[in-house]
């Protein structure tokens, strides 16, 4: 649930352009429905929230400009302890390692994780805000970041 609310309404709303633009009817529906809900604090059902984690994987993989420096204004704190800022390497591999073993993000983003982790991808911004929406998705798993 977190991976979806944490990108927040606006970009939300950017995804369901994109898909527009890209006459995929389907997909920009469940991202105008997910960006409406988000907005107006009302529940997301759980079709809706399989299919927003696989508009998720979809956009990362293919235009992952859409997740501008907009989300990260947008995206809403889940966590006290940790911020987009202070997301480093150390923490990513922990992440990576825990991720591993419990299974519980999509094959898509475990490899990211994992080439964000290895160093075959750049930790930068948007990598960063990625990093924060899986470390939501595993905190409800059982992750723990007091032990980073």
């Amino acid at each position: 649930m977190r991976q979806i609310t944490n990108i927040g309404h606006a970009v939300w709303s950017d995804i369901c352009h994109y898909f527009e633009v890209n006459k995929d009817e389907f997909k920009a529906r469940v991202s105008f429905n997910i960006a409406r809900k988000l907005k107006n604090n009302l529940n997301i059902t759980e079709s809706e929230m399989r299919n927003g984690i696989m508009i998720v994987d979809y956009v990362y993989d293919k235009n992952s400009s859409l997740f501008s420096e907009k989300e990260e204004t947008e995206t809403k704190s889940h966590t006290e302890e940790i911020s987009v800022s202070s997301i480093d390497l150390s923490l990513v591999r922990k992440m990576s390692d825990w991720e591993i073993k419990a299974r519980t993000l999509s094959d898509s983003q475990r490899n990211k994780l994992y080439y964000l982790a290895t160093g075959f991808e750049k930790l930068h911004d948007h990598n960063r805000i990625f990093v924060l929406n899986c470390l939501g998705k595993m905190k409800d798993q059982g992750f723990s970041i007091n032990e980073y």
